[in-house]
Protein backbone atom coordinates (compact mmCIF):
# COMPACT_ATOMS: atom_id res chain seq x y z
CA UNK A 1 0.00 0.00 0.00
CA UNK A 2 3.05 2.27 0.03
CA UNK A 3 5.86 3.21 -2.35
CA UNK A 4 8.12 0.34 -1.32
CA UNK A 5 6.55 -2.64 -3.08
CA UNK A 6 8.64 -5.60 -2.02
CA UNK A 7 6.68 -8.88 -2.15
CA UNK A 8 8.51 -12.07 -1.30
CA UNK A 9 8.20 -13.23 -4.92
CA UNK A 10 10.45 -10.32 -5.91
CA UNK A 11 12.95 -10.98 -3.14
CA UNK A 12 13.40 -14.72 -3.65
CA UNK A 13 14.87 -14.98 -7.15
CA UNK A 14 17.65 -17.09 -8.67
CA UNK A 15 20.46 -14.86 -7.42
CA UNK A 16 19.08 -14.81 -3.87
CA UNK A 17 18.81 -18.60 -3.86
CA UNK A 18 22.40 -19.01 -5.07
CA UNK A 19 23.56 -16.53 -2.42
CA UNK A 20 21.84 -18.68 0.21
CA UNK A 21 23.67 -21.80 -1.00
CA UNK A 22 26.99 -19.91 -0.99
CA UNK A 23 26.37 -18.70 2.57
CA UNK A 24 25.65 -22.26 3.67
CA UNK A 25 28.83 -23.62 2.10
CA UNK A 26 31.13 -20.79 3.21
CA UNK A 27 30.08 -21.26 6.84
CA UNK A 28 29.80 -25.07 6.93
CA UNK A 29 26.14 -24.80 7.90
CA UNK A 30 23.46 -27.39 8.45
CA UNK A 31 22.72 -30.20 6.01
CA UNK A 32 19.03 -29.49 6.72
CA UNK A 33 19.40 -26.59 4.29
CA UNK A 34 19.94 -29.04 1.44
CA UNK A 35 16.20 -29.62 1.81
CA UNK A 36 14.95 -26.25 3.08
CA UNK A 37 16.60 -24.16 0.37
CA UNK A 38 15.35 -26.53 -2.33
CA UNK A 39 11.80 -26.28 -0.97
CA UNK A 40 11.99 -22.47 -0.81
CA UNK A 41 13.36 -22.32 -4.35
CA UNK A 42 10.70 -24.65 -5.76
CA UNK A 43 7.94 -22.73 -4.02
CA UNK A 44 9.35 -19.70 -5.87
CA UNK A 45 9.32 -21.48 -9.23
CA UNK A 46 13.08 -22.15 -9.22
CA UNK A 47 14.50 -25.65 -9.65
CA UNK A 48 17.47 -26.20 -7.35
CA UNK A 49 18.93 -29.65 -6.72
CA UNK A 50 21.84 -31.38 -5.00
CA UNK A 51 24.00 -31.28 -8.11
CA UNK A 52 23.88 -27.48 -7.83
CA UNK A 53 25.08 -27.68 -4.22
CA UNK A 54 27.85 -30.06 -5.27
CA UNK A 55 29.11 -27.85 -8.10
CA UNK A 56 28.98 -24.66 -6.04
CA UNK A 57 30.75 -26.43 -3.17
CA UNK A 58 33.76 -26.97 -5.44
CA UNK A 59 34.04 -23.20 -6.02
CA UNK A 60 33.24 -21.80 -2.56
CA UNK A 61 35.83 -22.23 0.22
CA UNK A 62 35.02 -22.82 3.87
CA UNK A 63 36.02 -19.63 5.69
CA UNK A 64 34.16 -19.96 9.02
CA UNK A 65 35.20 -22.45 11.69
CA UNK A 66 32.21 -22.83 14.00
CA UNK A 67 30.98 -25.89 15.88
CA UNK A 68 30.95 -28.67 14.75
CA UNK A 69 33.68 -27.59 12.28
CA UNK A 70 35.64 -26.18 15.23
CA UNK A 71 35.35 -25.27 18.92
CA UNK A 72 34.02 -21.72 18.38
CA UNK A 73 30.33 -20.91 18.79
CA UNK A 74 28.21 -18.23 17.14
CA UNK A 75 29.29 -15.67 19.77
CA UNK A 76 32.95 -16.17 18.83
CA UNK A 77 31.95 -15.83 15.19
CA UNK A 78 30.18 -12.54 15.88
CA UNK A 79 33.16 -11.25 17.88
CA UNK A 80 35.42 -12.02 14.91
CA UNK A 81 33.29 -9.83 12.66
CA UNK A 82 30.27 -11.98 12.05
CA UNK A 83 28.14 -11.95 8.94
CA UNK A 84 29.23 -8.45 7.94
CA UNK A 85 32.89 -9.41 7.59
CA UNK A 86 31.98 -12.72 5.97
CA UNK A 87 29.72 -11.07 3.38
CA UNK A 88 32.34 -8.39 2.65
CA UNK A 89 34.99 -11.07 2.10
CA UNK A 90 32.77 -13.03 -0.28
CA UNK A 91 31.84 -9.89 -2.20
CA UNK A 92 35.47 -8.81 -2.57
CA UNK A 93 36.24 -12.16 -4.18
CA UNK A 94 33.26 -12.23 -6.52
CA UNK A 95 31.56 -15.06 -4.64
CA UNK A 96 28.18 -13.42 -4.01
CA UNK A 97 25.59 -11.70 -6.19
CA UNK A 98 25.59 -8.13 -4.88
CA UNK A 99 22.65 -6.90 -6.99
CA UNK A 100 19.77 -8.55 -5.13
CA UNK A 101 16.65 -7.20 -3.47
CA UNK A 102 16.60 -7.77 0.29
CA UNK A 103 14.57 -6.63 3.28
CA UNK A 104 17.20 -3.97 4.04
CA UNK A 105 16.64 -0.24 3.66
CA UNK A 106 18.97 -0.16 0.66
CA UNK A 107 19.21 -2.60 -2.24
CA UNK A 108 22.16 -4.96 -2.61
CA UNK A 109 24.36 -7.06 -0.35
CA UNK A 110 26.77 -4.21 0.38
CA UNK A 111 24.17 -2.94 2.83
CA UNK A 112 25.01 -5.94 5.00
CA UNK A 113 28.68 -4.99 5.27
CA UNK A 114 27.67 -2.34 7.79
CA UNK A 115 26.80 -2.71 11.44
CA UNK A 116 24.63 -0.59 13.75
CA UNK A 117 26.19 1.70 16.36
CA UNK A 118 24.72 4.08 18.92
CA UNK A 119 26.50 7.45 18.74
CA UNK A 120 25.13 10.35 20.80
CA UNK A 121 21.97 8.31 21.34
CA UNK A 122 21.47 8.03 17.60
CA UNK A 123 21.50 4.88 15.52
CA UNK A 124 24.14 5.07 12.80
CA UNK A 125 25.54 2.46 10.44
CA UNK A 126 29.29 2.02 10.19
CA UNK A 127 31.37 -0.25 7.92
CA UNK A 128 32.37 -3.55 9.47
CA UNK A 129 36.08 -4.10 10.24
CA UNK A 130 38.26 -4.35 7.14
CA UNK A 131 39.30 -7.86 8.12
CA UNK A 132 38.48 -10.62 10.58
CA UNK A 133 39.28 -9.94 14.21
CA UNK A 134 40.00 -13.63 14.81
CA UNK A 135 41.47 -15.55 11.88
CA UNK A 136 41.06 -18.85 13.77
CA UNK A 137 37.28 -18.44 13.56
CA UNK A 138 36.70 -16.36 10.44
CA UNK A 139 39.33 -16.54 7.74
CA UNK A 140 39.71 -15.35 4.14
CA UNK A 141 39.13 -16.74 0.66
CA UNK A 142 42.89 -16.60 0.10
CA UNK A 143 43.57 -18.63 3.26
CA UNK A 144 40.47 -20.81 3.87
CA UNK A 145 39.99 -23.64 6.32
CA UNK A 146 39.10 -25.83 3.33
CA UNK A 147 39.17 -25.13 -0.39
CA UNK A 148 35.66 -26.55 -0.84
CA UNK A 149 32.43 -25.85 0.96
CA UNK A 150 32.40 -29.19 2.71
CA UNK A 151 29.18 -30.69 1.32
CA UNK A 152 29.24 -33.63 -1.06
CA UNK A 153 26.52 -35.38 -3.00
CA UNK A 154 26.83 -39.08 -2.23
CA UNK A 155 26.00 -41.51 -5.02
CA UNK A 156 26.23 -45.20 -5.79
CA UNK A 157 24.13 -48.34 -5.73
CA UNK A 158 22.50 -47.18 -2.47
CA UNK A 159 21.02 -44.11 -4.16
CA UNK A 160 21.79 -40.42 -3.73
CA UNK A 161 22.30 -38.49 -0.52
CA UNK A 162 24.41 -35.76 1.02
CA UNK A 163 27.35 -35.72 3.39
CA UNK A 164 28.89 -32.96 5.49
CA UNK A 165 32.58 -33.38 4.91
CA UNK A 166 33.85 -30.26 6.66
CA UNK A 167 33.71 -31.56 10.25
CA UNK A 168 35.02 -35.07 9.58
CA UNK A 169 38.75 -35.59 10.15
CA UNK A 170 40.59 -36.83 7.02
CA UNK A 171 41.44 -40.18 8.62
CA UNK A 172 37.71 -40.89 9.06
CA UNK A 173 36.51 -39.87 5.61
CA UNK A 174 36.86 -43.32 4.07
CA UNK A 175 35.16 -46.30 5.73
CA UNK A 176 34.60 -49.87 4.53
CA UNK A 177 32.89 -52.11 7.06
CA UNK A 178 30.00 -54.57 7.54
CA UNK A 179 26.48 -53.18 7.79
CA UNK A 180 24.34 -53.43 10.91
CA UNK A 181 20.74 -52.65 9.97
CA UNK A 182 18.23 -50.84 12.18
CA UNK A 183 14.71 -49.56 11.52
CA UNK A 184 14.49 -47.43 14.66
CA UNK A 185 17.12 -45.26 16.33
CA UNK A 186 16.04 -46.55 19.74
CA UNK A 187 17.11 -50.04 18.64
CA UNK A 188 20.55 -48.65 17.76
CA UNK A 189 20.87 -46.98 21.16
CA UNK A 190 19.81 -50.18 22.93
CA UNK A 191 22.44 -52.19 21.02
CA UNK A 192 25.08 -49.63 21.99
CA UNK A 193 24.14 -49.84 25.67
CA UNK A 194 24.35 -53.64 25.51
CA UNK A 195 27.91 -53.36 24.21
CA UNK A 196 27.09 -55.02 20.88
CA UNK A 197 28.65 -52.29 18.73
CA UNK A 198 32.27 -52.46 19.90
CA UNK A 199 33.61 -53.16 16.40
CA UNK A 200 34.00 -51.73 12.91
CA UNK A 201 30.59 -51.29 11.27
CA UNK A 202 28.35 -49.05 9.20
CA UNK A 203 25.01 -48.35 10.86
CA UNK A 204 22.23 -48.51 8.27
CA UNK A 205 19.18 -46.74 9.69
CA UNK A 206 16.20 -47.27 7.41
CA UNK A 207 12.65 -45.87 7.15
CA UNK A 208 13.54 -42.41 8.46
CA UNK A 209 12.57 -40.42 5.34
CA UNK A 210 9.87 -37.78 4.88
CA UNK A 211 7.17 -40.20 3.71
CA UNK A 212 8.00 -42.88 6.26
CA UNK A 213 7.94 -41.00 9.57
CA UNK A 214 8.51 -37.35 8.75
CA UNK A 215 12.31 -37.35 9.10
CA UNK A 216 12.77 -37.09 12.88
CA UNK A 217 16.01 -35.68 14.29
CA UNK A 218 18.70 -38.38 14.51
CA UNK A 219 21.28 -36.26 16.32
CA UNK A 220 21.16 -38.52 19.42
CA UNK A 221 23.09 -41.12 17.38
CA UNK A 222 26.14 -38.86 17.15
CA UNK A 223 27.40 -39.26 20.78
CA UNK A 224 27.52 -43.09 20.79
CA UNK A 225 29.00 -43.21 17.29
CA UNK A 226 31.55 -40.62 18.38
CA UNK A 227 32.47 -42.70 21.43
CA UNK A 228 33.05 -45.76 19.25
CA UNK A 229 35.09 -43.73 16.77
CA UNK A 230 37.23 -42.34 19.60
CA UNK A 231 37.90 -45.92 20.73
CA UNK A 232 39.51 -46.58 17.36
CA UNK A 233 36.68 -48.35 15.58
CA UNK A 234 35.82 -47.52 11.98
CA UNK A 235 32.18 -46.45 12.13
CA UNK A 236 29.79 -44.59 9.84
CA UNK A 237 26.08 -43.96 9.30
CA UNK A 238 23.90 -44.35 6.22
CA UNK A 239 20.26 -43.30 6.44
CA UNK A 240 17.35 -41.92 4.48
CA UNK A 241 16.76 -39.67 7.48
CA UNK A 242 18.36 -36.42 8.57
CA UNK A 243 20.73 -35.12 11.21
CA UNK A 244 21.05 -31.59 12.53
CA UNK A 245 23.78 -29.10 11.75
CA UNK A 246 25.50 -30.01 15.02
CA UNK A 247 26.38 -33.41 13.56
CA UNK A 248 29.51 -34.01 11.59
CA UNK A 249 32.28 -35.72 13.56
CA UNK A 250 31.27 -39.19 12.32
CA UNK A 251 31.20 -39.89 8.55
CA UNK A 252 27.64 -40.18 7.31
CA UNK A 253 25.54 -40.31 4.17
CA UNK A 254 22.10 -38.92 4.94
CA UNK A 255 18.87 -38.03 3.12
CA UNK A 256 19.38 -41.10 0.92
CA UNK A 257 16.94 -41.15 -2.02
CA UNK A 258 14.75 -42.88 -2.98
CA UNK A 259 13.79 -43.45 0.63
CA UNK A 260 13.16 -46.95 1.93
CA UNK A 261 9.39 -46.71 2.16
CA UNK A 262 9.34 -46.05 -1.59
CA UNK A 263 11.47 -49.10 -2.34
CA UNK A 264 14.83 -47.34 -2.17
CA UNK A 265 17.94 -49.52 -2.43
CA UNK A 266 18.87 -48.92 1.22
CA UNK A 267 15.97 -51.27 2.08
CA UNK A 268 17.86 -54.06 0.27
CA UNK A 269 20.88 -53.91 2.58
CA UNK A 270 21.29 -56.88 4.91
CA UNK A 271 23.34 -57.32 8.08
CA UNK A 272 26.93 -58.15 7.13
CA UNK A 273 26.91 -56.55 3.69
CA UNK A 274 30.14 -54.59 3.25
CA UNK A 275 29.40 -50.89 2.84
CA UNK A 276 32.01 -48.67 1.20
CA UNK A 277 31.76 -44.95 1.97
CA UNK A 278 34.18 -42.39 0.56
CA UNK A 279 33.34 -38.82 1.53
CA UNK A 280 36.19 -37.47 -0.58
CA UNK A 281 34.84 -38.88 -3.85
CA UNK A 282 31.18 -38.95 -2.84
CA UNK A 283 30.80 -42.69 -3.41
CA UNK A 284 28.50 -44.87 -1.31
CA UNK A 285 28.01 -48.52 -2.27
CA UNK A 286 27.03 -51.89 -0.92
CA UNK A 287 29.76 -54.24 -2.12
CA UNK A 288 27.31 -56.88 -3.28
CA UNK A 289 27.21 -58.45 -6.76
CA UNK A 290 24.83 -56.46 -8.98
CA UNK A 291 22.73 -59.48 -9.90
CA UNK A 292 22.25 -60.49 -6.27
CA UNK A 293 21.58 -56.95 -5.05
CA UNK A 294 19.08 -56.19 -7.82
CA UNK A 295 17.23 -59.45 -7.18
CA UNK A 296 16.66 -58.68 -3.52
CA UNK A 297 13.20 -57.61 -2.36
CA UNK A 298 13.21 -54.40 -0.29
CA UNK A 299 12.71 -55.27 3.37
CA UNK A 300 9.52 -54.15 5.15
CA UNK A 301 9.62 -51.67 8.00
CA UNK A 302 9.87 -53.59 11.28
CA UNK A 303 9.43 -50.50 13.48
CA UNK A 304 6.03 -50.38 15.17
CA UNK A 305 5.93 -46.86 16.59
CA UNK A 306 6.76 -44.57 13.68
CA UNK A 307 3.24 -43.35 13.00
CA UNK A 308 1.81 -43.13 16.51
CA UNK A 309 2.10 -40.72 19.40
CA UNK A 310 2.82 -36.98 19.71
CA UNK A 311 0.13 -36.24 17.15
CA UNK A 312 1.79 -38.27 14.37
CA UNK A 313 -1.56 -39.81 13.49
CA UNK A 314 -2.83 -36.37 12.40
CA UNK A 315 -0.01 -35.90 9.90
CA UNK A 316 -0.16 -39.29 8.20
CA UNK A 317 -1.83 -37.86 5.09
CA UNK A 318 0.81 -35.11 4.82
CA UNK A 319 3.60 -37.67 4.98
CA UNK A 320 2.05 -39.67 2.16
CA UNK A 321 2.15 -36.55 -0.03
CA UNK A 322 5.73 -35.58 0.83
CA UNK A 323 8.27 -35.33 -1.94
CA UNK A 324 11.78 -36.76 -1.72
CA UNK A 325 14.52 -35.12 0.33
CA UNK A 326 16.20 -34.00 -2.89
CA UNK A 327 13.07 -32.13 -3.94
CA UNK A 328 12.58 -30.43 -0.59
CA UNK A 329 10.68 -33.06 1.44
CA UNK A 330 7.57 -30.95 0.98
CA UNK A 331 3.89 -31.51 0.32
CA UNK A 332 3.34 -27.94 -0.91
CA UNK A 333 3.71 -28.73 -4.57
CA UNK A 334 3.21 -31.69 -6.85
CA UNK A 335 6.30 -33.79 -7.52
CA UNK A 336 6.48 -36.99 -9.51
CA UNK A 337 8.18 -38.92 -6.71
CA UNK A 338 9.12 -41.93 -8.81
CA UNK A 339 11.05 -39.77 -11.26
CA UNK A 340 12.94 -37.51 -8.82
Amino acid sequence: MGNDFRPIAHVVDEKAVINAVIGLLATGGSTNHTMHLIAIARASGIVLNWDDFDRISKAVPLIAKIYPNGPADVNHFQAAGGMGVLIAELLRNGLLHEDVLTVGDQPGMNYYTQEPRLIDDKLVWKPVPAESLDKDVLSTVANPFATGGGLHVMHGNLGRGVSKLSAVAPEHQIVEAPAIVFDDQEDFLAAFKRGELEKDFVAVLRFQGPRSNGMPELHKLTPPLGVLQDKGFKVALVTDGRMSGASGKVPSAIHMCPECISGGPLAKVRDGDIISMNLQTGEINALVEDAEFNARTPAPNTAKNHNYGSGRELFHRFRLAASSAETGASSLFAVDYDND
